[in-house]
């Protein structure tokens, strides 16, 4: 195994082990950074996932959400919304989530760790970003402060955006559930051994 997928594993076991039941995404982002992870994305529906960290690029290769031939989802930014607030809420699993994420009509999404952002991507450029709140770990791994928040953008292929939170509404605090999250690093089928942990889906 080399010393990126190891440094990889052992970042999302510490993950795992320590981020919070609901709402546990900003703690999981921030464990993989610390590790040098940079940035997670994923594409719908072959449940690919690249990460880029300090180390080199690390491809996980799930189990595909179809079988065949199948129409693209329109984008819809509601019904996406609605798949992350389920999540955050801990009432899906990862499989569920990405689901629900791709009959929104996401193809694609992008966890910039760095700049703690989630951006979901349609077929036709439509975008939806979320921006994760910030959280400060302990050397153990532990939450020494509390996500506060994290606003929203919704980009349709229109350009005119319009603001609001990830709860759907204007300009309020709150932070999301997709990350990473979010259940957004959940490896269903890989080349090396590695534990099934929460995605990074901004959750």
């Amino acid at each position: 195994m080399t010393t990126a997928l190891t440094n990889l594993q052992r970042a999302q076991q510490d993950a795992v082990a320590n981020r919070p039941a609901i709402h546990g995404f900003p703690h999981l982002a921030e464990t993989l950074r610390r590790a040098g992870v940079r940035t997670n994305t994923w594409w719908l529906p072959a449940m690919q996932s690249l990460y880029e960290t300090d180390l080199g690029p690390v491809v996980v290769q799930g189990t595909p959400l179809i079988d065949g031939m199948a129409e693209v989802p329109s984008f819809d930014s509601t019904a996406l919304i609605a798949a992350l607030r389920a999540d955050q809420a801990g009432r899906t699993t990862f499989p569920e989530f990405a689901a629900a994420t791709w009959r929104a009509g996401v193809i694609r999404y992008v966890v910039d760790l760095e700049n703690r952002t989630c951006t979901y991507f349609g077929l036709h450029d439509e975008s939806y970003v979320e921006h994760y709140a910030a959280v400060e770990l302990s050397p153990d791994g532990q939450a020494t402060n509390q996500p506060i928040s994290a606003a929203a953008t919704v980009a349709p292929s229109s350009q005119h955006a319009s603001r609001s939170s990830f709860d759907g509404l204007p300009e309020t605090v709150t932070y999301s559930a997709a990350l990473v999250q979010p259940n957004p690093v959940v490896i269903e089928s890989t080349a090396f051994s590695a534990p099934s942990v929460p995605s990074l889906p901004c959750r």
